[in-house]
């Protein structure tokens, strides 16, 4: 008995199955067969419509209906009433057959107009693929300008692919390939210095043995002229690419539609060698990638790059005034020398960055993870620290003049000058006072500046509990 109960079951499920599986697929089949025969889909339902019209006129056209009347018979059977019932009925006929036959050229017409948006789209496809396929080989060109044609012939590509219809993979497909590009030539470029370096170590060490062996000998050559040949112009070029990629990605690469960083990876241009980059003002840089490429001398006013990933970065005296620099990391970064001013840095994350000689001036840094890093001999006049965690870092010889560090964490921060022997500027008792830190690891000071309380903005000699209300955990603040 259980056996077959057993079975009976089995069965019941696999005939459920099969009923769900009729059920799925019967709605996409019935779609298919109105779509492949819609003209005689059409004509079966205008037929049965003018029927069901004509006998509701007729029945609604009824003299008698709903009434005690009786009809005549055979007395309205009359030749002109016989000739006017049958011109209506040639009316009602040409009516009918008309627009059958005017929905069936309307639904034929909308189908090859449809198949030929296909057919056009499937040609254009094919020479979207041929294009690209031509820009890509084209970039590995030694021509500077064959290599910029293709750069720009694959902007076109990516403009067209992220318009509305088009085709986004294959957009970031595109976009994928010129930040590939971009990385390759960093590459490329590392090793051609290196072999250079290795061919000039080279050079003078013979250079050095040929001087010996001539100084022995009493002859004295005169400099060949690869010795003061200008510098190879090879790295302005691949420069000059890259630059040309990188405004192409920034430019034609919508927000909405690029990797999200923190999932995806980004516009990943990791190690890239983009010293001296120009890029126009604004530009929008978020979600790209840009830990340990070198950004030295670039030029990045007022760009967006809110959010954005900078680790290890080198930005050596890049210029970054009014840029939009929200949430960014630049944990360990080199920012020495950089310009800073008017920016926008609220929640910035400069963990152990070096920002000696930097410019920061009236730039929001309110709310940031200031960790270890170096503020020496920065110019930080009229910046904004409030609430954030400088625990640790060094303002060596920095100027600190109208800082508000207000509820920021100054715990072990450095705030004296070279050696020691003299307070650093503009730094004041009451700026200090509105600061805290932990008891056990204050700030350091010029003796002669103090500290203004024990830590939590009570007086020092105060014997009350420490009030520890003010202590917060990074990774619990997200607004700013």
């Amino acid at each position: 008995m259980r056996g077959w109960l057993a079975v009976a079951m089995r069965a019941a499920g696999r005939w459920s199955a099969a009923a769900w599986q009729w059920a799925v697929r019967k709605p996409s089949q019935a779609g298919r067969f109105v779509y492949n025969h819609a003209i005689g889909v059409f004509l079966v339902v205008w037929g049965f419509a003018s029927v069901i019209a004509v006998i509701g006129i007729m029945y609604l056209a009824d003299p008698c209906r709903g009434t005690t009347l009786v009809c005549p018979g055979v007395e309205w059977i009359r030749p002109g009433y016989l000739a006017e019932d049958f011109r209506n009925l040639l009316w009602a006929a040409s009516l009918v057959f008309g627009g059958a036959g005017a929905g069936a050229a309307l639904i034929n017409a909308l189908r090859r107009t449809r198949l030929m948006h296909a057919e056009h789209a499937l040609k254009r496809s094919g020479q979207d693929a041929e294009t690209f396929s031509r820009a890509v080989e084209q970039l590995g060109s030694k021509e500077t300008a064959i290599r910029l044609g293709a750069i720009y012939a694959l902007e076109g590509l990516m403009r067209t692919a992220f318009a509305d219809g088009g085709d986004h993979a294959f957009g970031r497909q595109i976009g994928e390939t010129l930040a590939a590009f971009v990385r390759d030539q960093s590459v490329e470029e590392a090793r051609t210095e290196a072999k250079k370096a290795r061919n000039e170590a080279e050079k003078a060490k013979a250079t050095a043995e040929a001087t010996k062996s001539d100084s022995a000998t009493g002859t004295v050559k005169p400099p060949s002229p690869a010795a003061t040949k200008p510098k190879n112009e090879h790295q302005l070029r691949l420069a000059a690419d890259r630059e040309a990629a990188v405004v192409v990605l920034a430019r034609s690469w919508p927000f909405e539609f690029r990797p999200n960083l923190e999932g995806e990876g980004g516009v990943d241009l990791s190690g890239a060698q983009l010293a001296f980059l120009k890029l126009p003002q604004g530009t929008d840089l978020r979600q790209f990638d840009f830990s340990e490429a070198n950004l030295s001398d670039a030029q990045l006013s007022k760009c967006n790059l809110s959010n954005g990933r900078l680790f290890q970065a080198s930005l050596v005296w890049a210029h970054l005034d009014k840029a939009n620099l929200k949430r960014a990391a630049f944990t360990e970064a080199n920012l020495q020398g950089a310009t800073l001013s008017d920016a926008q840095m609220e929640g910035v994350k400069l963990l152990g960055a070096n920002l000696e000689s930097a410019e920061i001036i009236n730039t929001n840094l309110s709310y940031s993870w200031l960790f270890g890093a170096k503020f020496v001999k920065v110019r930080l006049i009229g910046t904004n620290m409030r609430g954030s965690w400088l625990i640790g870092a060094s303002f060596r010889d920095a100027d600190l003049e109208e800082v508000q560090i207000t509820g920021a964490d100054i715990s072990s921060a450095s705030f004296t000058s070279h050696f020691g022997e003299r307070p650093i500027r503009n730094l004041t008792t009451e700026q200090l006072s509105e600061a805290r830190w932990n008891p056990d690891k204050p700030p350091r000071f010029y003796p002669e500046i103090g500290l203004p309380h024990r830590g939590d903005g009570k007086p020092s000699d105060d014997t009350s509990p420490f009030d520890s209300s003010w202590i917060r955990d990074p990774s619990e603040v997200n607004d700013y």
